[in-house]
């Protein structure tokens, strides 16, 4: 009889935003064969997409609140971007009064367990993550998840609290509440998310906050004209418990609504997907300084 050896050999690529993964069913011939040793049967690809997951927790209408609906910013800006298909996205409604999606999917549920990046969407509801919302994003940061919050009501000028979720997992150190917002958002010479940024901010937030990183956080856009003071902090590395692994986290404790032009706030949210390391196509330039250069014979 004749014994056949089957090698399935695995090829993986990023094309776009989806991850595929190319397979080669591959037979061994006997050793006797003159032929060359493999044949192959058939290729395949499997391809598994970016998930990107929204959570409206801004508490207006939808929420059944009276806020101002900030998930719009996030979602519109996303549309823009989505334009090509290649930003596809889910959302989960939070109420008033509930919690958050689970880390854990169940039925007809999202889990956050199944996406690459969470967009958690503060908007103007004051203390909007609970208990049971920082139980579950901390296992799913533990498991290098990435996850951005953005929304000012973490803290307030009364509540400036900084608890050992925000500390251990945000990487932010102390706040300062209701601190306001520069009529530009500055960027960071050289950060990977807001190098070179500039944007008009004049409508504001006059709820943003001041804060300062904990150990490992990086400050990555200014609260301030002088660009002395950070209202954007974001950390790279591993997580408390499982130093196996990394996750990325980014709090921006202002309202996506401050920003002036639609333009800006799609370029923010693609920069911080692509921080995310969302696979993407496009490449990005931007010109921040320029100088003049002369030559002689």
């Amino acid at each position: 009889s004749t014994i056949y050896h089957v090698i399935c050999c695995i090829e993986s690529f990023i094309d776009y935003t989806i991850l595929s993964f190319v397979f080669f069913l591959m037979v061994r011939r006997p050793p006797r064969s003159t032929l060359f040793p493999y044949t192959t049967l058939f290729r395949s690809e499997l391809f598994v997409q970016y998930r990107i997951l929204v959570v409206d927790d801004d508490g207006s209408a939808n929420n059944y609140g009276t806020n101002v609906n900030e998930t719009l910013e996030i979602t519109n800006s996303l549309d823009y971007l989505n334009s090509t298909g290649l930003y596809s996205y889910e959302t989960y409604n939070v109420n008033l009064t509930d919690d958050g999606p689970s880390f854990d999917p169940g039925t007809n549920s999202a889990g956050l367990s199944e996406y690459n990046a969470v967009i958690w969407v503060g908007g103007e509801m004051l203390n909007p993550l609970t208990a049971w919302d920082m139980a579950n994003l901390t296992d799913y940061m533990e498991l290098g998840g990435n996850f951005w919050f953005i929304g000012n009501g973490l803290w307030t000028a009364a509540d400036q609290t900084v608890d050992t979720f925000d500390q251990n997992y945000l990487k932010i150190q102390t706040v300062t509440g209701d601190s306001g917002m520069a009529t530009t958002l500055w960027g960071v010479e050289d950060d990977p998310v807001s190098h070179g940024m500039e944007y008009n901010a004049s409508i504001g937030d006059p709820n943003a906050d001041y804060l300062t990183p904990f150990t490992g956080g990086i400050g990555f856009t200014y609260q301030n004209d002088a660009r002395t003071r950070f209202n954007s902090i974001r950390f790279e590395g591993t997580p408390l418990l499982n130093t196996s692994i990394a996750y990325r986290v980014a709090t921006t404790p202002w309202l996506m609504s401050s920003l002036n032009n639609d333009s800006s706030k799609a370029e923010f949210t693609f920069m911080m997907l692509r921080w995310f390391e969302k696979p993407e196509n496009r490449v990005e330039a931007r010109i921040t300084k320029i100088g003049r250069a002369s030559c002689r014979e």
